[in-house]
């Protein structure tokens, strides 16, 4: 799927165009321009794998969010499974987007409460739980601080009407914010779960949230390194726990405000800030991971 963009108006000669381009690619081709979408063929592609021995199907629309990298995704679905497996209970989703993790996570959950702000993303997802056979999945357009609100017995919301919050039994959170992290409200939630999971693109919101939990005197840390080829990604897993997997490219993460001059140095101020500490430095060919159990007591990283 090609996606090209104009600063002008796209006619008829450009269609022709475009469907000579497209037959030649053997692909979809999407043109965009002020107020102008033209799609030659379908905006979206069926993305299939296999998981866990499990065949799975994603419907990735243009425009819309997912992962990138799609070896990394599987890594990162795997290593999600990993820390799910064995849980139980129920499992609260934000930020679910098009059920990439979703999916692949049910299974091991009773039920799943799995909330989207966008559209595009929430009917992505719907069709990604049926063509998956998900059927313990319930799918609600929220942000997450009305979830958080909702949860916290605030007012009705007529999007939750048909839900039944009582009826769950949440064991755990799963997060996948964006490069904002969670907002206040949501970490409020967050403390009242024993397990979460927590997968981060930005290094310096991920800090401010950790410092947020532990200032509740829930977390201590250890690590271990492990090799990876092209993202840095300290990884969090947990007991009554938390778990992190952080992903980013040190190409891209550098926030306009930040010191840092690239990703790596964002990753190692999670060890400078005094959360974590290890021995080794993050670099560009190293994964981390840390275990992060609640303890009143904090405890530094180990690597080994």
């Amino acid at each position: 799927l090609v996606t090209l963009i104009y600063h002008r108006a796209l006619d008829e000669d450009w269609q022709q165009a475009a469907q000579t381009l497209a037959g030649e690619l053997g692909a979809q081709v999407i043109g965009r321009s002020r107020k102008q979408k033209v799609v030659i063929g379908q905006d979206w592609l069926l993305e299939e794998f296999e998981l866990d021995g499990r065949p799975l199907r994603y419907q990735q629309i243009e425009g819309s969010f997912t992962q990138p990298n799609g070896g990394v995704n599987r890594k990162m679905l795997g290593w999600a499974r990993a820390r799910a497996a064995g849980i139980g209970g129920d499992l609260l989703e934000l930020y679910c987007g098009n059920g990439n993790f979703t999916v692949a996570l049910a299974p091991l959950f009773g039920h799943v409460l799995a909330t989207e702000m966008s559209k595009p993303s929430v009917r992505a997802a719907e069709y990604n739980l049926e063509a998956n056979g998900v059927a313990n999945v319930t799918m609600v357009r929220m942000a997450s601080d009305e979830i958080s609100d909702a949860l916290a017995g605030g007012r009705e919301y007529r999007r939750m009407k048909d839900v039944d919050l009582a009826a769950y039994n949440f064991t755990t959170l799963f997060v996948d914010p964006p490069r904002a992290g969670l907002d206040a409200p949501t970490v409020e939630l967050a403390r009242g779960f024993d397990n979460i999971l927590y997968i981060s693109c930005n290094p310096n919101t991920l800090r401010d949230n950790v410092a947020a939990l532990q200032a509740t005197g829930c977390c201590r840390a250890s690590s271990r390194r492990v090799v990876s080829s092209e993202y840095c990604a300290p990884r969090f897993s947990a007991a009554r726990s938390w778990t992190c997997w952080l992903t980013w490219s040190s190409r891209l993460l550098t926030p306009r405000k930040a010191k840092s001059r690239n990703g790596l140095d964002s990753a190692n101020s999670l060890i400078n800030a005094g959360l974590f500490s290890c021995r080794q430095k993050v670099s560009s060919a190293a994964l981390c991971s840390v275990r992060v159990a609640r303890s009143p007591s904090s405890a530094r990283m180990r690597a080994s």
